[in-house]
């Protein structure tokens, strides 16, 4: 499966790789934070480390063909139906109120 090989620092590298998988750089000014998911063949929201990278820190991705993937730290099953009923549940609400 194709996927990121992610290495801090020459640490021992995380492999991410799903049916759908994201990595997040994003900064507060203050810090860098790096976000690994991704979802499964189920619908199922993988989580992996969530990083807070320092200064001089070296970040290497790799998108590359994986084996084997670093076991998730969580996973977990989305209610899809729910999901939808709150979605146009906020949607409606919004529409009312003149937002969208």
């Amino acid at each position: 499966m194709i996927g990121f090989e992610v290495t801090i620092n020459n640490n021992c590298p995380i492999a991410i790789a799903s049916e759908s998988s994201q990595l997040f750089l994003t900064t507060d000014q203050k810090n860098i934070y790096l976000f690994s998911s991704g979802i499964d063949r189920n619908e199922n929201r993988l989580k992996w480390a969530d990083l807070k990278l320092n200064k001089g820190d070296r970040l290497t991705i790799k998108v590359k063909e994986l084996d084997m993937i670093t076991p998730p730290l969580s996973n977990k099953m989305e209610d899809i139906k729910y999901l939808k009923e709150t979605y146009y549940r906020l949607k409606a609400k919004l529409e009312k109120k003149g937002i969208i």
